[in-house]
């Protein structure tokens, strides 16, 4: 097909309008996009995919009511929404049935959808939805070797680099402090790489490297008290933002510095953070990239184009001022 310069004397419109449209193409599959400096090539069929496209009712399962509100789930209704489907939340969130397999099933069959997306899902709700028949799309969670498409950020490189960086900075006693869903029955990928680094550079790891608590706030403010009753860590990991709040706040009672007497790093990132002082060291990723992949995979299945495919999003540990050397060096 003609080339964007080309278009762009011929109808009058910006380049970047143009651009934009191509993207939707390519996601579309009507056109395909090859090498840098060539056209794009109009896929065979295209006219008549379009016409046989239909409007998908797409519902999504978050993990929390919280993560309704975040940034990369927003962004995945918005353009779904754009593509013109359908796209909601479904009523509820997985933690809020503790994650059990009958609740969400309840749920599920009571929802009328084309196509589910299940953000952060446990491996067992992910494991039942990869046995239904409606296409399902696992949108971060635990779905390795299922059989359902799924995107995420790669996690576990960002992890390997960040456990890395803390052993440079003399960190020995580091504690990482996930969901159960990450470490139950085993740590997940992510988890064991960063375990793992640890392990290689000589450091025994053990429970108290990825303790056990239950997933509530009590629980999570008493797996603290006991880790600094005796050998307070150095360094903590913690998975979400509420998390590094709570534990930032229990460091502060105890008139612990961030990050002179305990580096912290926070497994996700907030627009709260950029705000903070010091910065909040984090793991970052586009979320846009995970909303044009969602849409792709909507669009493909709208199309009778059912795929299993996984793909992974290049995230990066952001070190700022939360991290310093053991000491504060």
């Amino acid at each position: 097909m003609p080339g964007v310069l080309r278009l762009e004397a011929e109808l009058g419109v910006s380049r970047r309008a143009l651009m934009a449209a191509m993207e939707r193409l390519e996601t579309d599959g009507l056109v395909t996009g090859v090498r840098p400096g060539c056209r794009r090539r109009v896929e065979e069929g295209a006219a008549a995919m379009a016409r046989e496209r239909r409007v998908m009712q797409v519902r999504v399962l978050a993990y929390d009511e919280t993560s309704k509100r975040s940034v990369a789930l927003l962004e995945i209704l918005h353009r779904l929404r754009l593509a013109g489907h359908h796209a909601e939340f479904a009523e509820g969130s997985s933690m809020g049935m503790g994650m059990e397999v009958r609740q969400v099933a309840r749920l599920v069959e009571g929802t009328p959808a084309d196509v589910w997306l299940v953000a952060a899902g446990s491996r067992g709700i992910l494991e039942w939805f990869s046995k239904r028949k409606e296409p399902v799309f696992a949108v971060f969670g635990r779905h390795q070797g299922l059989p359902m498409a799924g995107v995420g950020p790669d996690f576990a490189t960002a992890m390997e680099e960040m456990a890395h960086r803390l052993l440079d900075l003399d960190h020995r006693r580091i504690v990482l402090l996930v969901n159960r869903e990450r470490r139950v029955p085993r740590p997940g990928v992510p988890e064991r790489a960063f375990l793992k680094v640890l392990a290689a550079r000589g450091i025994e790891v053990g429970e108290y490297h990825c303790p056990d608590w239950g997933d509530d706030k009590a629980g999570f403010l008493g797996c603290l008290e006991s880790l600094f009753a005796l050998t307070p860590p150095t360094a903590l990991v913690v998975a979400e933002p509420f998390m590094f709040l709570a534990a930032t706040q229990f460091l502060h009672a105890r008139q612990l510095r961030v990050p002179e007497d305990v580096s912290m790093v926070c497994l996700e990132s907030d627009p709260v953070f950029a705000w903070s002082e010091p910065e909040v060291g984090r793991i970052e990723w586009d979320s846009r990239q995970l909303a044009r992949l969602a849409e792709r995979w909507v669009t493909q299945v709208a199309a009778g184009t059912r795929t299993d495919e996984k793909w992974k999003i290049r995230a990066v540990f952001l070190e700022r001022g939360t991290v310093a050397r053991v000491g504060g060096d």
